[in-house]
Order: structure tokens, then C-alpha cells, then sequence
């Protein structure tokens, strides 16, 4: 999926790591992503139509970057 272009829907969740590192997740029915860095502040709950470019973290996990937001309802 690197590298690839996605739609997703689904709600924002927030958390930190365990250097204290703030990331943002989109949940959906089929599991949670981590998001790179959104373009506007939203609050945890918010449900998110987002797209954005399959990457990977320095942990080779699956990120998403080049995030636009399509939609938001709080």
C-alpha cells in the first residue's frame, strides 16, 4: 500500500508515545491509522473524511501523510 492514495472515514482519536510524542489515529470499522500531521486542530470524537498518501514511520508502520480533509462533524 506504500505510496498509494487513500480515502477514509472515520474518527479521530488522539494519544501520546512513550517519548511523550502527541499522534493522531483515524479509527474505522476495519482498524486505526496513524495520521502524519493535520492541516487544522480537531477535536477527539470528530468523525473525519479524510485522504491522504500510504507512508511508513521510522518503526515501518503504516502512516498517512499529505492529509486533506474532505469533511468534519463534531
Amino acid at each position: 500500500m506504500k505510496g498509494r492514495s487513500v480515502g477514509l472515514l472515520g474518527v479521530l482519536a488522539k494519544g501520546y508515545d512513550q517519548h511523550g510524542k502527541r499522534f493522531y489515529l483515524i479509527a474505522d470499522p476495519t482498524g486505526a491509522i496513524m495520521l502524519d500531521r493535520l492541516p487544522k486542530l480537531y477535536p477527539k470524537g470528530t468523525i473525519l473524511q479524510i485522504k491522504g498518501t500510504v507512508s511508513q514511520d521510522e518503526n515501518g508502520m503504516p502512516i498517512l501523510t499529505n492529509v486533506e480533509i474532505v469533511s468534519a462533524k463534531p
